[in-house]
This record gives C-alpha cells, structure tokens and sequence, in this order.
C-alpha cells in the first residue's frame, strides 16, 4: 500500500517550535474536520472542503447494530486511523503529516482517500485558509516580541 502523507507548505520564516505547533495545530484541524463529515477536493493546486459521500445502506446498518452511528460519515469506527494520523517531520517552508508507512492505519487511510472499495473520501490535506488561520494562531503576538 501507498503512504499515506502529505506536505503542507508554511512560510520558511516559521522557527522549529512554531512549526510543531502549527503541525499539532493543523493534525488537530484535520482530525475536528473529519469527525464533522467533511474532507477535501484536490483539483491541480486547489484544495477545496467537500462532504464526505454518505455511507451504503449495507455499512451503515453495521454502524447502528455496532452503536456507532453518528449521523454523518465520520472515519472513526474505531478511532483508530484519526488518532495515528501525526506530523511526521517538519523543515523549513513545510509540514509533513500522515500515518506510519506500512502501519494498518496507513492502508485504511488509503481505502478512504482512493475510493477502491468505498466513494473516495479524502481527508488528508488542508485548505489555503485553514493554513492561514493556523499560522496565524502560531506566529499571533510574534511581531510584538
């Protein structure tokens, strides 16, 4: 299977500390969105949010004897695969997050990005005014310093 990743560019002036936040800050952004039934469109450079396709009637027949029906495409049958999504290195102009290359996370990501089995439902990556609402969190106050 593929790994899962992706790298989201941040400006190059952000220092060490200020890119784990901003990384910590955009995988919790990921996570929240996701839970919320929402993803991403990736069309060229643009990247734009999309509701998640609704699930078939077969799988969300399990969700509800399973007790874990929320009302809206999720991800998170488990929880798992949302919780091992991390940053995975970060360096100057950009953030890597993803999963563990080869992990079981990492192939169910897979599934839910590339639609092989299910309507494709990507989630991994951001939007430019996601980015800029997380950096602006980040470097917020820093030119008072």
């Amino acid at each position: 299977m593929a790994w899962q990743r992706v790298r989201i560019p941040v400006p190059e002036d952000l220092n060490k500390n200020e890119r784990e936040e901003a990384g910590r800050l955009m995988v919790e952004g990921i996570r929240d969105r996701t839970a919320q039934g929402m993803g991403i469109r990736q069309s060229g450079d643009r990247v734009r949010l999309k509701a998640f396709a609704e699930y078939s009637p077969e799988y969300l027949d399990k969700k509800k004897k399973a007790g874990k029906y929320s009302g809206a495409v999720d991800l998170k049958w488990t929880g798992d695969m949302m919780k091992a999504l991390d940053v995975i290195s970060h360096k100057k102009g950009s953030i890597l997050i993803g999963f563990e290359n080869g992990s079981e996370e990492n192939d169910k990501a897979e599934w839910n990005r590339t639609g092989t089995s299910t309507p494709n439902r990507d989630f991994l990556g951001m939007t430019k005014s996601e980015i800029r609402a997380v950096i602006k969190s980040v470097t917020q106050g820093k030119e008072q310093d």
